[in-house]
């Protein structure tokens, strides 16, 4: 008998980032057809650090990272320079080897 080997589905990371309130939580729900996101009806951010959420459409699986919102200002809940740095601080990260990279910024 002769067995067939499949290859694992590769992971394929996904950046959504934006204004604080632009929908990036709301996006991630959306794909994940769940409520996998915490979202917010203010302006103001609820994603305080970046969230990693796997999910697996047919046939493929992806990672969605849901980021800090940019561009609060200092009134904010996370300061607009600490929401930058963890964000090129995240794309650092997809891109050291022995990561799965960045398939997709939105």
């Amino acid at each position: 008998m002769h067995q067939t080997r499949v290859a694992p589905l590769r992971v394929r990371n996904v950046v959504i980032f934006g204004e604080s309130g632009a929908g990036k939580s709301s996006v991630i729900n959306a794909l994940a057809q769940n409520q996998v996101a915490a979202t917010s009806s203010s302006a103001a951010g609820c994603t305080f650090r970046y969230q990693k959420h796997e999910v697996e459409l047919p046939g493929e699986r992806f990672v969605l990272f849901d980021t800090v919102g940019l561009d609060e200002g200092t009134a904010g809940t996370v300061p607009a320079a600490e929401a930058e740095a963890n964000l090129k601080s995240l794309l650092r990260e997809l891109m050291s080897p022995g990561s799965n990279g960045i398939g997709l910024l939105v």
